[in-house]
C-alpha cells in the first residue's frame, strides 16, 4: 500500500506553498491533514473551496459542526471526530465565558 508523506511547509514551493500560507494565515497553524493533502495542490484547493462554501452556508456554525461530528462518527474517522470535538469544546467554552461576562 502506498503512503503519503506530510509536506514540510518550510520546503514547500509554488502552489503548495501558497495554499499552506493561506491555511496558516486563516487558522494560525497547518493541520496534519492539510500537510498530507498538499501533495496534490489541486485536491487541497478543492477541499478549501468546499470548506469555504460550507462557511458561507445558511446553517448555524453549531449545526455544521454537529453534522461534521455525526459524519465523522458514521465513517469511523477518529481523526476528524477528535478534531471536531476539540473545536466544539473551544466554542462551548467561548460561549460560556460570554454568558458570564
Amino acid at each position: 500500500m502506498q503512503t503519503l508523506n506530510a509536506v514540510d511547509p518550510a520546503t514547500a514551493t509554488g502552489k503548495a506553498r501558497e495554499l499552506l500560507d493561506f491555511v496558516e494565515k486563516r487558522t494560525g497553524r497547518i493541520p496534519n491533514m492539510v500537510r498530507l493533502m498538499v501533495n496534490s495542490p489541486a485536491a487541497l484547493n478543492a477541499y478549501l473551496g468546499f470548506a469555504g462554501a460550507l462557511r458561507d452556508a445558511k446553517l448555524p456554525t453549531e449545526t455544521q459542526e454537529l453534522i461534521a461530528i455525526a459524519v465523522a462518527q458514521a465513517n469511523g474517522c477518529d481523526y476528524t471526530l477528535s478534531a471536531m470535538s476539540a473545536l466544539g469544546r473551544k466554542g462551548r467554552d467561548r460561549h460560556r465565558r460570554r454568558k458570564t461576562s
